[in-house]
């Protein structure tokens, strides 16, 4: 069995970076952050993170 690597920034993203995820993203910060109870995370908003080209010829990037 292959497992896939999170460390990359595609992996990790198709995983605790989309809504669909929204509860295994919220599971995981609050695992990490040691939240419980009143403390946990209870919701998250997922922001658009692709840059689009302004001209023809303009770059376009992604924020991590």
């Amino acid at each position: 069995m292959q497992y896939l690597d999170l460390k990359m920034d595609f992996m990790f993203k198709q995983l605790f970076g989309h809504p669909s995820r929204k509860s295994i993203t919220m599971a995981f910060l609050n695992a990490l952050l040691h939240r419980t109870g009143d403390d946990r995370i209870i919701d998250v908003q997922f922001e658009n993170t692709e840059l689009t080209k302004e001209t023809e010829d303009g770059k376009t990037g992604r924020l991590d």
